[in-house]
């Protein structure tokens, strides 16, 4: 594996090794992965999902981030990345499945790949008030067609799809903070009306946004408790193991 990056710039990386086993079993044997990874082990080749790297949608960074904060201790762990490692597994294979990789030919050339992350630059400074396809097209000095198709290539989703999951990956990180209220994030990321704004976000995420304040006020309760509990403790001369 070759591993580059430009001096002074912050790079983090994240290995995930699994066994064959486990990967066969979460794989119809009818898919073409199925097959081509197959013959790779029986062959001692290396196989490659595509010629190039796949991008990192942000639903798998969420994941990702669910995996390298995970609480649980014991089997509980263990059951937990399981779980989540599977999901990584049907993100991706979801994502060969709706992306074919295209000929080297057809590839995007460097200036379409800089304009593309141009374009999901102003997405995200404008996520209140995104621009239409034609506007946006038109700021990075491109088409419509051209925006839609090396956009989808370059991110592995299309504009729209990536704002849509831009807005509830940064209304999660909004609701974890003290103070936000849902009216107000669901105006930020540019929904008219707060309903609207839930439906999506229980419809992206599985749960309500209220859920997660529930969850954090449970959190702070059980964490002032374990701090008192270990002051007594340490103060009657005793021990707490806290992990």
């Amino acid at each position: 594996m070759l591993v580059q990056w430009h001096p002074g710039e912050e790079t983090e990386g994240f290995a995930i090794n699994i066994t064959p086993d486990f990967f066969f079993n979460n794989l119809p044997e009818t898919h073409p992965l199925y097959s081509h990874f197959q013959s790779g082990i029986d062959e001692v080749l290396p196989a490659f999902m595509s010629q190039r790297n796949l991008p990192v949608t942000p639903r798998m960074i969420s994941t990702l981030f669910e995996i390298l904060n995970c609480t649980y201790s014991g089997y509980h762990k263990s059951l937990f990345v399981k779980a989540k490692v599977i999901e990584l597994l049907a993100l991706q294979f979801e994502q060969y499945e709706q992306l074919p990789v295209p000929d080297i030919a057809s590839a995007p050339k460097q200036e379409d790949i800089e304009k593309m992350h141009l374009a999901r630059q102003i997405l995200i400074d404008n996520i209140e008030t995104p621009l239409s396809l034609k506007d946006l097209a038109h700021q990075i000095g491109t088409n419509e067609f051209n925006l839609k198709k090396y956009f989808k290539e370059v991110f592995g989703t299309t504009v729209f799809g990536y704002l849509h999951e831009t807005r509830m990956e940064k209304s999660r990180e909004q609701l974890c903070q003290d103070g936000n209220k849902i009216a107000e994030i669901a105006q930020r990321m540019g929904y008219k009306h707060a309903t609207h704004f839930t439906a999506a976000f229980k419809k992206y995420y599985g749960y309500l946004p209220n859920k997660i304040r529930i969850v954090l006020i449970n959190l702070f309760q059980i964490t002032e408790y374990l701090i008192e509990l270990g002051t007594e403790l340490i103060e009657s001369g005793g021990v707490v193991e806290m992990i």
